[in-house]
């Protein structure tokens, strides 16, 4: 498929380095910090994590700690924040982000959800290391199915403050306040 006038193979080769800095320290998260490398390291599979838990318990510093740590230097790192954002427009920075032309972006989430994985494909194709997937402040009733890759080079960490036990073949990582001894 052939979105515009653009050829659909990714023709954006740098690194995807689009994280927010990372924690100086992070304390007390050794087990949720366990239970992600766990997903992250298990082979041949989708790695689809959601870390989820009350507002302002870490859970976006958590994500983009392990996106930045457990996987290797040269993977992309994409980060796509849902709090003011449709998927829809979320689909459209990411395809900016992989290479796409602005000006050709497809209307329409199911389109550029098409075209969003078509262009993660060939980039994992193209470059070494894999691709994380960080998506903050996602809705329970929200359409992010269109934001997942399938793809077992792609690891998915999403964010939000309700568990997202409807997507298919998630890891729920559960994060709470933490103990006065780690605060």
């Amino acid at each position: 498929v052939v979105f515009g006038n653009q050829n659909p193979v990714a023709q954006r080769t740098e690194q995807i380095r689009q994280l927010p800095l990372d924690p100086v320290v992070l304390v007390g998260r050794d087990a949720a910090v366990a239970a992600v490398r766990q997903v992250v390291d298990a082979p041949d599979r989708p790695r689809i994590i959601n870390i989820h838990g009350m507002p302002g318990v870490g859970k976006t510093a958590l994500a983009v700690h392990v996106a930045r740590h457990l996987l290797p230097a040269t993977a992309d790192r994409l980060f796509l924040d849902l709090r003011d954002s449709s998927v829809e427009d979320a689909l459209g920075s990411a395809l900016i982000a992989l290479g796409a032309v602005p000006a050709e972006l497809v209307a329409g989430t199911g389109a550029r959800s098409a075209h969003y994985r078509t262009l993660l494909a060939s980039r994992l194709r193209i470059r070494a290391g894999g691709i994380v997937i960080v998506i903050d402040n996602a809705a329970p009733d929200g359409d992010l199915r269109h934001l997942l890759s399938g793809d077992p080079e792609a690891v998915v960490i999403v964010v939000s403050w309700a568990p997202l036990s409807d997507l298919q073949q998630v890891v729920l990582v559960p994060l709470a306040a933490l103990t006065d001894t780690d605060a």
